[in-house]
């Protein structure tokens, strides 16, 4: 169900039930007509959510609009920040979501002008690290703050593409570089409708494979290519925990990566995986899908090249990153509209790469 615009949204207005995967046109469309972007929502965080903290959203709550606390830095599902008084467990309360200042309440060095993400402190935002506008960011610092706890002011501008489809990206860990038994250290699975998608980028021929996360095993999708191999993996229903993803072989020089989603179908999580390998500076692949699929694609490669300097039309970024000595990870999603969807990057040189995908199912 997708929210009709209306001419404008104010101060208090409910979000109506039923709409919490929220279009980005929508957004977008609020964003250019609202002079105010307030909503009342329900907390379906066990504890109380304050005045200044930053939210996410929680899409396992059907009945209208909730939010809770973020538990991890750089949560996906990031929404905005609570402008009423505290927010009772179960109760309403009113968040900003966009397009007005207000009080957050931060942890460490908050530089000036710095977008600010979840932290894993609860009840606090953080720095980022830098300016961009991306996945995850909930606003921007208008103020600074050389270490503790605060609040500050900030400008809420939530990025709200991860909301575009039933299946919710919730976040993405990552481990630079992996060692030969524990491809992520203490990832965490929550939310409901759960799916872990895996990328360990490999360096030269060193092999991936056999990942264990909580007790479970996950599902291989590919195991591709040869030098900078990807092995790409799933696992559905995974435990409601924090713990290591393991994994056997000999990657101790690659990449590796676990995406976290909600909203997943539990009977057929996924479609028919893709890859592709070659040496060039396009890396591409090709991968099946039905419209309204969230399709997720990447790839690897041995060198450590510059971040990837650019990429097909539609496709948002979910992380780049580059390893020390060895290897570049870099993973892309489309919200598909048609029977497949054509991933391309373009990279600083010519050299041997390995790229997988596969099209998410909604619950």
């Amino acid at each position: 169900m997708s929210y009709t615009p209306q001419s404008h949204v104010a101060f208090g207005d409910i979000w109506p039930a039923g709409s919490h995967n929220i279009m980005l046109d929508n957004i977008a469309y609020l964003k250019s007509q609202a002079d105010l972007l307030f909503l009342t929502v329900r907390n379906n965080d066990a504890s109380t959510i304050n005045l200044g903290d930053p939210i996410v959203l929680d899409p396992s709550y059907t009945s209208g609009l909730a939010v809770k606390m973020p538990t991890a830095a750089n949560d996906l599902r990031a929404f905005g920040v609570v402008v009423s008084t505290s927010i009772a467990s179960g109760a309403s309360g009113i968040v900003a979501i966009g397009g007005t200042i207000q009080s957050i309440n931060v942890t460490g060095a908050v530089i000036f002008g710095h977008s600010l993400v979840t932290s894993a402190t609860a009840h606090y935002a953080q720095d980022s690290g830098g300016g961009g506008w991306g996945p995850g960011v909930l606003g921007f610092a208008l103020a600074a703050q050389a270490s503790g706890t605060g609040t500050i002011s900030a400008l809420i501008s939530p990025y709200p593409l991860f909301y575009t489809a039933a299946q919710t990206i919730v976040r993405n860990q990552t481990k630079n570089p992996p060692t030969t038994t524990i491809a992520i250290t203490n990832a965490i699975s929550d939310g409901t409708n759960r799916l872990l998608l895996l990328f360990d980028s490999a360096y030269t021929t060193e092999n991936a494979s056999a990942a264990v996360f909580s007790g479970s095993g996950f599902t291989t999708l590919q195991n591709s290519g040869s030098t900078g191999k990807v092995y790409f993996s799933y696992l559905l229903a995974s435990a409601l925990a924090t713990a290591n993803i393991t994994h056997s072989g000999t990657n101790a020089d690659g990449l590796a990566a676990v995406i976290v989603l909600n909203g997943v179908n539990q009977t057929t999580p996924v479609g028919t995986s893709a890859d592709a390998n070659g040496t060039s500076v396009s890396p591409s692949v090709v991968v099946a899908c039905s419209p309204g699929d969230l399709v997720i694609a990447g790839f690897g490669l041995q060198q450590s090249l510059a971040v990837c300097s650019g990429r097909g039309g539609g496709q948002t970024n979910i992380l780049d990153i580059v390893g020390g000595t060895y290897g570049h990870l870099v993973v892309d999603y489309v919200i598909a509209t048609g029977t497949s969807v054509t991933f391309t990057w373009t990279i600083a040189s010519s050299v041997a790469w390995n790229a997988v995908g596969v099209a998410v199912k909604s619950a």
